[in-house]
């Protein structure tokens, strides 16, 4: 979903850059996984998305990351901004003429313009996340001034609520042993009670994440990649997970599965210093040493001292570049310790 995200918005980027700025667009463009209700969105200096939950109403962000899409150089801040939603959840996008409202005039006849943003959130409240209701709560109190546009997603709005499978006695057991042995540090014991739970298709998040964990504990990167990758599936909020796919995938000398997943959490999080050394190794690696450089100047700037990014330094300025040559390994709490 990041990469489709991204694409869309270069696309309009390289649109909108060639009129030389005499064209730009504010804009917010989004995706939502219809198994976990995770959002995905980049906002192009657009009024902020409402979240409309339990008779509530809340912005979901509070800064400005990117400027109107059009202006040169825009594309090198891109960031896929995420947000979780739950059961019932609804999303309300709005265009400026949800907040430029004419609440009447002054004594000298000049049109009083709102200017409190929170005044819509007041709306959706009282028209209860219903696009007709909002308008009309709008207009009794006020007009609009220009454009008004609003669109309504909501996720799960009439399924029952979620209820996590229980799992049979024996399989319970097996779960609560796994865990005593993580914790005591038998890793091989936690992977053969859990492959059990596997092979019988219990696989829930947690079981998956314990399985990576434990299995990275036992320096076999490639099984531990291929449960978290199946855990973040399923919980792809989890970013820091995402990080970890990436590196174990590294480790186990599968590039590609690296690269892909290393290129989600830069999208997600641009100043995540681990997944920048090891995305600039992945591409050392695959002999890409231009977009490797690119990434440790980005490290650098976070962190010029780091051993790690020393040593990847080190490794991109030998003299004869060897793709596959040597790996860049981070700190053991950056492995799901």
């Amino acid at each position: 979903p990041e990469h489709w995200l991204k694409d869309c918005f270069l696309e309009l980027q390289n649109i909108f850059v060639s009129f030389d700025g005499t064209m730009l667009i504010s804009a917010v463009l989004g995706l939502v996984d219809d198994e976990s209700g995770l959002f995905y969105y980049i906002n192009a200096e657009h009024p902020w998305v409402v979240l409309y939950r339990k008779d509530t109403a809340t912005f979901i962000e509070d800064d400005l990351i990117l400027r109107k899409i059009g202006l040169e150089g825009l594309a090198g801040q891109l960031y896929v901004k995420t947000y979780q939603m739950q059961r019932g959840d609804v999303l309300m996008i709005g265009s400026d003429g949800r907040d430029d409202v004419i609440l009447g005039v002054d004594e000298k006849g000049h049109r009083i313009i709102n200017e409190d943003e929170y005044e819509f959130l007041r709306r959706v409240e009282e028209g209860r996340g219903d696009l007709e209701q909002i308008e009309k709560s709008i207009l009794s109190v006020g007009e609009f001034s220009d454009d008004f546009t609003l669109v309504r997603v909501a996720w799960c709005e009439d399924a029952a609520p979620y209820v996590e499978p229980n799992l049979p006695s024996e399989m319970a057991d097996l779960l609560a042993e796994a865990e005593d042995a993580y914790q005591r540090g038998s890793y091989a014991e936690v992977t053969a009670r859990l492959e059990v739970l596997y092979d019988n298709d219990h696989r829930l998040p947690a079981v998956l994440r314990r399985m990576g964990q434990a299995y990275s504990r036992l320096k076999n990167f490639a099984r531990a990649a291929e449960c978290m990758l199946e855990y973040v599936e399923a919980v792809p909020a989890d970013t820091e997970r995402v990080y970890l796919v990436a590196y174990w995938s590294k480790l186990a000398r599968d590039l590609s599965t690296a690269t892909d997943q290393g290129e989600r959490v830069r999208l997600r999080q641009p100043g995540h210093f681990n997944n920048l050394i090891n995305l600039a190794d992945c591409y050392r690696l695959l002999g890409n040493v231009e977009r490797a450089h690119k990434l440790a100047v980005e490290a650098r700037s976070i962190s010029a001292d780091n051993r790690a990014l020393i040593k990847l330094e080190q490794l991109m300025s030998d003299t004869e570049i060897i793709p596959g040559r040597g790996a860049v390994e981070l700190p053991p709490d950056s492995s799901g310790a």
